[in-house]
């Protein structure tokens, strides 16, 4: 049609549309350029009707398109315009104008090509529009498909083939051979479901019409009037279009002439099954899960007569030679449990999967049998009425069955109606998945299809896919592998790119035929074997398989001789077989290279089970209302066999069994059968596996010591074929009950105890000490004590480990962002304070998966299981495939194209031998002797068997493979005082995760808190930190250290990385404040731009901004998480440490047994014990061992001071000191949370004010936290902190023996005091040379000061305190309190500056000015600077030394240039304040911080706000009762009651100093009375 005629077509419709929206559409035209000013205008502003209007603007355009050279680009254009500005009804009229000049322009095309030779067609803008259209629609058109997936399964003969038939209303068939092992090319259907639950088959030409009609209505857009397409073409010139493939020509085609048909999304996917036994033991290899299981069974067999099996060929019945009965509830029970086993596959493109499967039983030939018998078929399956997975007729009848006839006359009303209800039954399963399948996808498959069809074969190379996926825009390699993998887990189609990846099996049909034949030939008649195999299997060819289930390469030849060719051989079929463990390549036998198991008979009978051994039972546990039975799925026992065959060198044949017994020797002495296999083990013993189709039965005649060898094996092949199955690793282990036939002793999870499934009263097989049911679960389990003694003197692993330490102020979000970096949700409450360090709580040993995206926390429980992994590498001496790539190309690389050469395996022999009777077997006693001669000094209890890590790394029944990458996390308190301490507790980390909180900025101060069971408590101190302090300080610190020599490790990081970690991103995004982030990140970027040592995010940020609290389990936190990880695995910062696995032991055992005895340390006894167990023969190893732990892991170990102590949690010592240091931040209300009983009044008081404290507080401490005990005692834990230089023992002092820096308040910085110019001796500045971008800074280590002040006060006889702020009490010898200065005030004494006395007659002042530290000297000092410089710097240098920072400090001056400065404070002259009235004047409001302080520091509880205000003249209803009502905590309300005091409200008549003390006094506080005149006088030189 010409594209004028098809605008007019639409013209009326159109000009009704745009009549509404006249100004917008004219708006919208005009723009680009389809009319006329003039005509604008008129539409704009002429008096005419708008219909009239629009019919001049419709007839416009029309006319201007009849004249145009190009009218259907103009069109186009049109449509784009109008569809642009228009409302619903008129973009409603341009798509269909559009469809329609598209299908014009099809037919166009297809008329075009028609008629000249493809070679000679032309690209012409119309042709390059269909290829722009068809490129977007392959690109990006999808299809939303519910697809069910249906197995039919059934006995031979049940009817499978004929239900199919009925279930699409189509003929039932005259006569069938038997159905292959799976048959899904033909059998399985593709079918649309129309809404009335009637099905039909859908052909490829269907399915290409509706293809074309979702094409139709695929969305326009501008891309198709561009050349976008012929730009593509031409610079991909060997690329084909869409339009040369035969699929898309299909399409179009069916476009052009009206053809379409509307897409139907409801499919249904059936795969057909034969019901050969040997054919169901092969299915599962070949199907996957399905949604819905129709088990078909011949209701004329009832529910539990014996099938007849039979193979059905050429209008042939051969009946199978099998013992193996089947009956109906057998294959009902059989294929119910298996299916329930199987794991749920991960579909690319499937948005919404079933739970699990579903199962519908089907019973044919119902005209056969009376409702009487069917009634009771319903009953005797009443187990299954509240099964939800297995769908009833009637719920309400209690009929589970599905009875049809599936002969009814073909065309029949009675054939229709039964079709249509039994459709509607399985619709009404809704088990269907929702696929979001791309086009491209679906046209590929059916392009696959033609292809192969055009070509007359079964499969395509992968070149030939490749190509087909490159024309349908399939553009990469890994696009089309992925295609090729959804077409294999949910088609028809498969594909094994691990063995076979240059062929697709576009229809399975050939393989599947060629082994479902391959099995027949062992039941068909030697008259029609010609049917099966051209030529025929030899006599001798057939006994082989029969008998022994051999074959030679050249029966598949005969075989499948109709199927191979040049380009798939019979090479590649066995390549396949052995890749999916269907047959084992054999060594030295005449009768064939290749073992089938699945060729072989059934068993006839079997032997007598021993007793001196009993038979352990593997199975998969089924529970069904309350009733438990065993099961094992399908196929699992031909692979075990054949798994177990691939350990060559450790697994055989057992002797061939006799052709022709002797009838006098009834029972048979080895089994080969496809049930029942005997193989010979470790070159010594037999072990029978049988398959029961409850469960698989192991019977071993050997010796019970090898019981656990054997166990491992066999158990190791069937977790391997689980996984070819996709089966749960779930497995029980069971034994026959003695007791009930029908009962079972299933084996607990300790391996020590069993229950029985129904006798009520236990068997307790295993608990009452029989070795015959034990043996299989002893204590040597699967390695010998030789063996572990070899492992663990000589085992070795390499780990990858990372240390990082958090860092940052309190609250900054630390212990949050570690739960993000695992992926845990955030802790659900305010959580308290983080202590000095707790790496046994926050360090978390975390395994890194392959591509750094996620980290897990490794438990104990994995740990062993990694070891066991190790342990069974170690002593098997192999290095087994992971069942993938490695082991499949392994096997490819063995073989030739006449597969002579053998197989090269990778396992070999484990050096266990095994004996019948211990006489016997001269390896064994020989190894027993070694054993002894190896152990004779060594106690029984302490063998490494004997140790319980040992015994849980062999208990272990599922190995994991050994993780060998590790990170430490150390998280850390931020609180000022903890941070000084913090180095002597960590060593230096690789990394170091800087924590800020985003909404601080860079240079707001921080306000400290100290959190305690959901109490929060403000920290007083005059230091101020801001982020940027808390950066600067870090990074400074850090690049100090000294690297640390570890044994063991072969590589470390030469230095220390830093990452900047903001947290409440999400508080900045509410605030709409992130352009404050981006400052932040350019300051710090100029800053550290040149230092390789900070990691920045990428070039213009440093900071990784992070919301912490996401909710958990959110696809937001898991991506942040993710992140976050990629990020700090990308550092590469991990040392490398070679480490002897008994270390790795020692570590675990060490753990066990401190938990054992429920303490956080053990005596240095019992670590000798626990390692000379783990082979750490002597104590130098023990020594050598404990220091690697206390360098690397969160143990401790202090052998210079306490010997006898290994802290294998140092939570608890750090908790006390941690406790210690929060005495003084808490009310004194408060301190029953930190101390039992609470630290007294003078006690805090003396902690506070002079850092002073005696031994008792630590008692009262660890008896709140539960610490001490008779082994570890409060003069422990002060000999440890002496050692570490944290406290100082101090003498004559009232107020306490030890002197404590870090519980000292901070100085004021305003108030310390810079000499005078006059002054001749300068302060000393020692520090840290830092060059930064060329800049040089100083800088201090963290914890250099505490440190280096003890270091001096343990130079008793030449330093002292100065004297005290209390007028001169403090001293500690009693010619301080005689000194000349002994009542003069002003001396410092805090965490930061502290004034001491040199050689009993100097003061120095020693300040830490965190950049550096400065010393003051007075004049009188000045002719023994050089001797006191050299005793501070020798106190600097020995505190380095125990931070493991490096000494290099530097000595500097600072000169004052400018400007008078205050006198020192303790210099002889009295300092006394002029304006000072003695405390008698009146106080004001701008005394309000003055009062407050003072009453914090002498230590009054703000508890007690209500009883002051009372005191000092408030009234409760006017003041007190409006701050009650107001809200805060104790703190607030104080100072809104001292507020209203100093502003005179209610009866308020004095406001001094005075009037306080009376007022506190009055509320009972008398200490906090007396000491507020001290506070006076130290604080601010006030004297009462």
């Amino acid at each position: 049609m010409a594209k004028s005629a098809l605008f007019r077509s639409v013209s009326a419709k159109l000009k009704d549309s745009i009549s509404s929206d006249l100004v917008v559409v004219s708006a919208s035209l005009y723009a680009k350029s389809f009319i006329t000013t003039q005509l604008h205008e008129e539409m704009l502003e002429g008096l005419d009707s708008n219909s009239n209007k629009a019919d001049k603007l419709v007839n416009v355009l029309q006319t201007t398109l009849d004249a145009h050279t190009n009218p259907e680009a103009y069109l186009q254009e049109v449509c784009s315009a109008l569809k642009e500005k228009g409302q619903k009804q008129i973009v409603d009229v341009v798509n269909e104008l559009e469809h329609t000049l598209f299908i014009s322009t099809m037919q166009s095309i297809d008329s075009s090509s028609a008629s000249v030779p493809a070679n000679k067609l032309e690209d012409t803008p119309a042709s390059n529009r269909t290829q722009g259209r068809l490129e977007k629609w392959l690109k990006e058109g999808k299809v939303e498909l519910k697809l069910t997936r249906i197995n039919m399964h059934g006995a031979p003969g049940a009817g499978k083939t004929c239900s199919l038939h009925l279930l699409l209303n189509e003929p039932p068939p005259a006569s069938t051979d038997s159905t292959s092992i799976a048959c899904p090319a033909v059998r399985a259907t593709r079918i649309s479901i129309d809404g009335k639950n009637k099905w039909e088959r859908v052909k490829i030409e269907n399915l290409l019409n509706q293809l074309a009609s979702h094409l139709a209505e695929a969305p326009a857009s501008s891309d198709d009037v561009s050349d976008c397409s012929d730009k593509l073409l031409l610079e991909e010139p060997p690329k084909k279009k869409p339009t040369d493939i035969e699929v898309i020509k299909e399409i179009s085609n069916a476009l052009a002439t009206g053809k379409f048909q509307k897409l139907s999304t409801n499919w249904v996917y059936f795969i057909d099954s034969g019901g050969q036994p040997a054919y169901r033991e092969l299915l599962p290899l070949f199907t996957r899960a399905a949604a819905l299981n129709i088990i078909t069974i011949d209701l004329t067999k009832g529910l539990d007569e014996k099938c007849e099996f039979q193979y059905h060929i050429d209008q042939h019945r051969y009946p199978i030679d099998t013992d193996l009965k089947y009956s109906n509830r057998d294959i009902i029970c059989s294929t119910i449990s298996s299916e329930a086993m199987l794991n749920p596959i991960e579909i690319p493109y499937v948005s919404d999967m079933p739970d699990h499967p579903h199962y519908l039983i089907l019973g044919t030939r119902k005209e056969l049998v009376t409702e009487k018998k069917l009634k009771e078929m319903n009953e005797s399956l009443s187990e299954y009425r509240a099964n939800k997975k297995v769908n009833p007729q009637n719920i309400h009848r209690g009929l589970i069955i599905f009875p049809v006839n599936t002969l009814l006359p073909a065309g029949s009303k009675e054939r229709e109606e039964a079709s249509v209800e039994l459709c509607t039954a399985i619709s009404n399963c809704a088990v269907e998945m929702t696929i979001e399948l791309p086009i491209r996808l679906l046209t590929f498959e059916i392009s696959l299809q033609r292809e192969a069809q055009k070509k007359e074969r079964s499969f395509l190379t992968k070149e030939e896919a490749i190509k087909i996926g490159r024309s349908l825009r399939l553009d990469s390699e890994s696009d089309i592998d992925d295609a090729l993998q959804y077409l294999h887990d949910v088609t028809i189609i498969l594909y094994y790119p691990a063995v076979l990846p240059n062929i697709i099996f576009v229809d399975p049909k050939s393989i599947l035929d060629v082994l479902s034949r391959l099995i027949a030939i062992t039941s068909v008649g030697h008259d029609k074997l010609h049917l099966i195999a051209n030529p025929p299997p030899s006599v001798g060819e057939l006994n082989s398989l029969k008998k022994f289930g051999l074959l030679k390469k050249n029966i598949f030849k005969k075989v499948g001789k109709q199927f191979f060719d040049k380009d798939f051989k019979s090479s590649h079929m066995i390549t396949l077989l052995r890749h999916l463990h269907i047959i084992a390549k054999v060594k030295n036998r005449e009768e064939g290279d290749y073992f089938f198991p699945c060729a072989l008979l059934s068993y006839d009978k079997l032997n007598p089970a021993p007793t001196e051994i009993q038979p352990l039972l593997i199975a998969w546990k089924i529970d069904n209302r309350g009733t438990t039975t065993l099961a094992i799925p399908q196929g699992l026992f031909p692979l075990t066999i054949v798994h177990l065959l691939k350990r060559k060198d450790i697994v055989e044949f057992a002797p061939d069994p006799i052709s022709d017994p002797d009838p006098d020797k009834p029972e048979t002495e080895f089994y080969r059968c496809h049930d029942a296999m005997s193989l010979r083990v470790y070159n010594e013993h037999l072990v029978h596996i049988i398959n029961r189709y409850t469960h698989i039965e192991i019977r071993f005649g050997g010796h019970k010591e090898s019981c656990p060898l054997v166990f491992k094996l066999v158990t190791e092949a069937i977790k391997r074929s689980s996984k070819d199955l996709n089966v749960a690793y779930d497995h029980i282990f069971a034994f026959n009950c003695p007791q009930n036939e029908q009962c079972y002793c299933i084996v607990k999870e300790d391996k020590s105890s069993t229950r029985c499934t129904q006798c009520q009263l236990q068997c307790k097989v295993l608990q009452r000490g029989d070795d015959s049911y034990g043996c299989w679960f002893s204590d040597s389990q699967l390695f010998s004590s030789r063996k572990i003694e070899e492992w663990l003197k000589e085992g070795e692993v390499k780990l990858k480990v990372t240390r990082i330490n958090m860092h940052g102020a309190p609250g900054a979000g630390k212990t949050c962002s570690q739960h993000l970096l695992l992926n845990e949700p955030p802790p659900e409450k305010l959580t308290d304070s983080t202590p000095i360090a707790c790496p046994a709580v926050q360090a978390t040993r975390i395994s890194i998966d392959d591509e750094n995206k996620k980290w897990e926390r490794v438990n104990i429980e994995d740990l062993y299981k990694q070891l066991a992994s190790h342990l069974e590498d170690e002593t098997e001496n192999e290095k087994m495939s992971t069942e993938g790539d490695e082991a499949s190309m392994s096997e490819i690389d063995d073989m030739s194209e006449d597969d002579n050469v053998s197989d090269s395996s990778d396992e070999s022999l484990m050096e266990e031998s095994i004996a019948t009777e211990p006489h016997t077997n001269e390896p064994v006693r020989n190894e027993q002797t070694a054993e002894k001669q190896q152990t004779k000094n060594i106690p029984a209890e302490n063998k490494p068997i004997k140790t319980e890590v040992i015994q849980k790394v062999t208990n272990v029944q599922e190995t994991q493979k050994f993780n060998t990458n590790w990170v430490y996390f150390i998280d850390s308190g931020g609180q000022p005082a903890y941070r000084e301490l913090l180095p002597l507790f960590t060593r230096g980390a690789a990394l170091n995760i800087i924590t800020v909180d985003l909404t601080k900025g860079l240079d707001e101060k921080c306000e400290f808190h100290y959190r305690l069971e959901q109490h929060e408590f403000p920290i007083k101190t005059k230091l101020e930190y801001s982020n940027r302090d808390i950066i600067r300080s870090t990074i400074s610190s850090e690049a100090m250290l000294n690297p640390v020599k570890i044994s063991y490790v072969s590589h470390m990081p030469e230095h220390s990385h830093y990452l900047i970690l903001g947290t409440r991103k999400d508080e900045l995004e509410k605030r709409e404040k992130l352009g404050e982030l981006n400052k932040m990140n350019k300051l710090l970027l100029e800053e550290y731009k040149d230092n390789r040592k900070v990691i920045p995010r990428n070039k213009r940020h440093i900071i990784f901004p992070v919301n912490t609290l996401l909710p958990a389990g959110s696809k937001e936190r898991e991506e942040a998480s993710a992140s976050l990880c990629k990020v700090i695995s990308n550092c590469r910062v991990e040392m490398t440490i070679e480490l002897p696995i008994r270390l790795l032991a020692f570590e675990i055992a060490l753990k066990l047994e401190a938990k054992k005895k429920e303490r956080s340390f053990l005596t240095r006894e019992e670590v000798i014990e626990i390692g000379r167990s783990l082979r750490l023969d002597d104590e130098s190893d023990i020594d050598d061992a404990l220091e690697y732990l206390h360098n690397v892991t969160i143990i401790f170990y202090y052998q210079n001071v306490l010997p006898n102590f290994i802290f294998t949690n140092p939570k608890p010592i750090l908790d006390v000191l941690s406790h210690l240091i929060a005495v003084t931040y808490i009310d004194h209300t408060d301190l029953h949370l930190l101390a039992e009983p609470p630290p007294s009044p003078d006690e805090t008081y003396n902690l506070i004010k002079f850092g002073l404290f005696k031994e008792d507080i630590f008692k009262n401490i660890g008896m709140k936290l539960k610490v001490f005990n008779k082994d570890f005692q409060p003069s422990h834990m002060i000999a440890l902190l002496k050692h570490l230089h944290i406290i100082a023992e101090v003498e004559n002092r009232e107020e306490g023996d030890y002197f404590f820096l870090c519980a000292l308040p901070s100085c004021d910085i305003d108030k310390l005091n810079r000499p005078p110019p006059e002054i001749h001796v300068q302060p000393l500045l020692i520090a840290w040379e830092i060059d930064n971008s060329g800049t040089t800074t100083l800088a201090i280590p963290q914890g250099l000061f505490p440190l280096t002040i003890v270091h001096l006060l343990e130079k008793k006889d030449t330093v002292q305190f100065a004297p005290g702020p209390d007028s001169g009490s403090d001293s500690d010898s009693s010619s301080d309190s005689s000194s000349d200065s002994g009542d003069k005030t002003g001396f410092y004494r805090y965490n930061d500056a502290i004034s001491l006395r040199i050689y009993k007659e100097y003061t120095i002042d020693i300040i830490n000015r965190y950049t550096h530290i400065e010393i003051h000297l007075d004049d009188h000092s000045k002719e023994f600077c050089l001797k006191i410089r050299e005793l501070v710097t020798d106190a600097i240098k020995k505190s380095s030394d125990d931070l493991k920072y490096i000494s290099d400090l530097i000595i500097d001056f600072s000169y004052i240039a400018t400007g008078t400065l205050p006198v020192q404070p303790h210099q002889d002259s009295t300092t006394v304040n002029p304006d000072s009235d003695h405390g008698a004047g009146q106080l004001g409001i701008e005394d309000l911080d003055k009062v407050l302080t003072v009453l914090q520091e002498a230590m009054f509880g703000s508890a007690e706000w209500n009883n002051l205000g009372l005191k000092l003249g408030l009234l409760g209803p006017t003041t007190l009762d409006v701050i009650e009502d107001g809200g805060g905590n104790a703190h607030k309300k104080l100072k809104k009651t001292i507020k209203a005091w100093l502003r005179g409200e209610d009866k308020v008549t004095s406001r001094t100093w005075q009037t306080l003390i009376d007022a506190v006094k009055g509320t009972r506080d008398r200490a906090a009375a007396e000491r507020i005149p001290k506070e006076l006088k130290f604080l601010y030189d006030i004297t009462l």
